[in-house]
């Protein structure tokens, strides 16, 4: 968590962080889910499921994906690092 000491509230500022955590980001919250949602779009269209069906299971890959995400909170949290400054 980033020093907040020495700021106002309402106070312009910048939030910086490493490009490389910004790619992780951009990995983990829009890139994954998709080879996700696509594989499991795949399979399910190639097991003979109904496409509706389909694209609602794919979806309902998803989840565990998020879920994944959220009970590594802590981990990712002290992996992504912020700065502010003024």
């Amino acid at each position: 968590m980033a020093d907040t000491t020495g700021y106002q509230a309402g106070e312009k500022v910048t939030i910086e962080m490493r490009q490389s955590m910004g790619t992780w980001a951009v990995l983990l919250g829009y890139v994954f889910p998709f080879v996700v949602l696509l594989a499991g779009l795949i399979v399910f269209i190639e097991a003979d499921f109904d496409q509706g069906l389909a694209g609602l299971l794919a979806l309902g890959m998803l989840v565990p994906y998020y879920g994944l995400l959220y009970l590594m909170r802590n981990s990712l949290s002290k992996r992504f690092q912020y700065t502010l400054h003024k």
